[in-house]
């Protein structure tokens, strides 16, 4: 076995060979016509990467070929908005770009008088310090056009890309929930384009797959995605991470949801037997400390809930467990209003809470002091959720001796994550809680502990994205506004990013209605609809029929089911060679007995009459007048397709209010894909919102009124609510 010593002068050959130094270099360098391209074009550049996998000299690499080349002036920075990320990305690029003659400034700080060229300047991302640079440049760009001065060009660089929604970036955009921050930002860079100033922008992170799965939202002036906007990070040879020497340790159970909810302990709970976990987490950390390879410290962050409260009672369940039933152990908890020397000298485990509410030192000065204060150490834990994710790294500093066998500090960086929360949490997120990997030495093992459903979505998403880069690489690009089927391996439950952005992509392999009973399908636009039932082989189980008002008064006075259902038949119900099959038939007029309109509870009592009647039927028929278009329907549900084993389509209905009754409507329409695997790759963009009509008359339907409810129609023209586009060319085209 090779000593400490031995494995750090191996570590060190193999890192520091030029060609392992210089890879980002050489791929920019290789692919400097790629980027040219894109910026002559006003085309994003995306850079994937994995955590910690050095994606600070990658930017470095990018600002110096930029600059180096003369295609850009001026350079910005966003980080994640926290002030430890700022402060340890302007270090590193201090270090590096200094060499340049670039300089580097941050935000948060005194800026220059003006913008100048070779300059970058590095900004957290929230709104003030994005405000503040809007202000800046703005001003820098009115007096270049006063002085008749050709303006600065500028390349925002956003580190942590997958915070900003794409399609925040359309200034047509009716998205709701957008940011200050994310507003901040798109007016400086729209702003900036309007003003005929050469701007443009790069997407880092080590989560981006929803950003680039849902590119084509976003407002890049471009009509479609290349495969030239992809830049994949090349990885050191000592990287450990997802896919790269990583350990699973998949030991990890639901909470009861008694004692853990809302990602935190409730007030309910009382001592660590309450949970399903945390002592299997401590017997599993004493084994890894027995089993070590060598005598340093194993350090470990522990995401186990959102709320501060929750970190600490966490880390204090666990001290009391390593004490009581672990022979050797002394714990000591760096928790509010502490320091490092209020803690007994001679513990050997060292629990530490960040989470804003402790002393605000980096994470790093934390570990240093800790490492300098104690003699020996079998274990640091650190105990937050925000302040020990993205951008973070938990280590004492490279230069305060984590690599040097000599150093009291030796081996004080993470090798092991414990990550636990709800199931329904987004897999980016849960990625950039691992802080267990990087760029390191075979000094220890590296390991997520989680349960078996997060070690799969972690394994996944990874692959997930190559095969559908690949794909988009075949297939030459996306187009714009294209949703794409997403080849998804991922935990039903689990979003591929975040929720505003979860939306807009298209998960269909393997995913929650992947499987028969398993969901009530995929929300989807009505014209995505017509474009899987016309170019990718989708089953109809449902069908809508434009009737004319004669048609539909008749039948509701009449009542006759025989004569709806052959109505039916006759306007192209029934699949080809399909025949009606005996089994309960369910009619559902669009007015009572007495001729009154039906009041439907809420949107999911509507579906329920749709599409399953008073009792579990066969064929299912409703008659209705639908005020969006204030046309005259007839709907029929197919159960009769049954078993579910094709790819198929149905509506979605909601109900919307008119003096005190609801009445329905088709909102959108949702897809159910049963196959396995298999890829599609054209799909009609995101319908919009259909206006609503000026007036609203039918006799029959309105109790008799004709006048236009003027109150009515405001309501329905309010931004935001889900009305359909294009219903008119779906009723025309399917036999109205």
């Amino acid at each position: 076995m090779k000593t400490k010593k031995q494995v750090i002068q191996v570590w060190d050959s193999i890192k520091n060979k030029p060609k392992n130094l210089n890879r980002f270099d050489r791929l920019f360098e290789n692919r400097k016509q790629d980027v040219k391209r894109c910026l002559d074009e006003d085309r994003p550049i995306y850079i994937t990467a994995k955590t910690q996998s050095n994606k600070t000299e990658a930017k470095k690499a990018l600002i110096s070929l930029i600059h180096r080349e003369n295609w850009a002036d001026f350079f910005g920075v966003s980080t994640t908005n926290m002030r430890d990320a700022g402060a340890q990305l302007k270090e590193r690029l201090d270090k590096s770009l200094g060499k340049e003659r670039i300089q580097v400034f941050y935000a948060g700080d005194e800026l220059p008088n003006i913008p100048m060229g070779g300059q970058t300047v590095i900004s957290l991302s929230n709104y003030r310090q994005i405000e503040k640079l809007f202000e800046w440049i703005s001003e820098a760009v009115t007096e270049d056009h006063e002085q008749d001065r050709k303006p600065l060009r500028y390349v925002f660089i956003l580190d942590e890309g997958d915070e900003f929604e794409p399609a925040s970036g359309d200034p047509d955009s009716d998205e709701k929930g957008i940011s200050r921050t994310e507003k901040n930002f798109w007016d400086l860079f729209f702003e900036l384009r309007n003003r005929g100033v050469d701007v443009d922008m790069v997407k880092v992170s080590a989560t981006l797959a929803s950003a680039i799965y849902t590119a084509g939202t976003w407002a890049g002036r471009q009509k479609d995605f290349k495969p030239y906007q992809i830049f994949d990070l090349p990885l050191s040879v000592d990287y450990f991470g997802i896919d790269n020497n990583l350990q699973y340790d998949p030991i990890l159970v639901e909470e009861d949801k008694t004692y853990f909810s809302s990602n935190k302990w409730t007030d309910e709970v009382s001592s660590i037997k309450d949970s399903n976990n945390l002592e299997n987490i401590v017997k599993l950390l004493d084994d890894k400390i027995q089993n070590r390879m060598f005598d340093i410290p194993e350090v470990v962050n522990v995401v186990y809930g959102v709320a501060q409260d929750s970190h600490s009672l966490t880390a204090n369940w666990m001290a009391e467990e390593f004490e009581s039933n672990y022979a050797g152990y002394k714990v000591g908890i760096l928790d509010r209003n502490m320091n490092v020397a209020d803690l007994d000298p001679d513990c050997n485990v060292v629990f530490v809470i960040q989470n804003g509410s402790t002393e605000r030192l980096p994470i790093s000065q934390k570990l240093d002091q800790i490492g300098n204060y104690f003699d020996k150490l079998d274990l640091v834990a650190v105990f937050g959720d925000k302040m020990t994710n993205k951008s973070i790294t938990i280590d004492c500093g490279y230069g305060n001796g984590w690599a040097d066998p000599n150093s009291k500090n030796f081996g004080l960086y993470c090798n092991g994550t414990v990550v636990y929360g709800p199931t329904n949490r987004n897999i980016e997120a849960e990625i950039q809680y691992i802080r267990s990997s990087g760029n390191r030495p075979a000094l220890k093992d590296h390991y997520v502990i989680a349960t078996p459903e997060t070690c799969d979505d972690l394994k996944n998403y990874y692959k997930n994205q190559k095969d559908n880069l690949d794909n988009m690489k075949l297939n030459q690009g996306w187009t714009y506004g294209e949703l794409i089927e997403i080849m998804n391996d991922l935990h039903p439950s689990k979003k591929i990013g975040k929720g505003k952005v979860n939306k807009r992509i298209l998960r269909v392999a393997n995913s929650s209605f992947a499987n028969k009973g398993k969901s009530t399908g995929q929300k989807i636009a009505l014209d995505q609809r017509e474009n899987l039932v016309d170019n990718n082989g989708f089953r109809e189980r449902d069908k809508v029929f434009e009737i004319s008002k004669k048609q539909y008064d008749k039948f509701n006075s009449e009542r006759n089911d025989s004569k709806v259902v052959d109505c039916l038949i006759q306007k192209g119900f029934l699949l080809p060679d399909q025949e009606m099959t005996d089994g309960k038939v369910t009619v559902r007029y669009g007015v009572t007995e007495a001729g009154n309109p039906y009041s439907y509870k809420a949107d999911e009592n509507v579906r329920q009459k749709f599409k399953q009647g008073d009792t579990n039927a066969k064929w299912v028929i409703a008659i209705w007048y639908d005020i969006t278009d204030q046309k005259c329907k007839l709907y029929g549900m197919n159960h009769d397709l049954d078993p579910e084993v094709a790819d198929e389509v149905e509506y979605d209905f909601k109900v919307r209010k008119f003096k005190g009754i609801n009445h329905p409507y088709i909102a959108n329409a949702r897809m159910k894909k049963y196959s396995k695997a298999g890829t599609y790759s054209s799909i009609a963009p995101q319908a919009k919102i259909l206006p609503m009509p000026t007036k609203v008359v039918n006799p029959t339907v309105l109790n008799g009124d004709n006048k236009v409810d003027i109150e009515f129609n405001k309501k329905m023209k309010v931004k935001g609510v889900e009305l359909p586009r294009g219903i008119d060319k779906i009723i025309s085209k399917v036999g109205g």
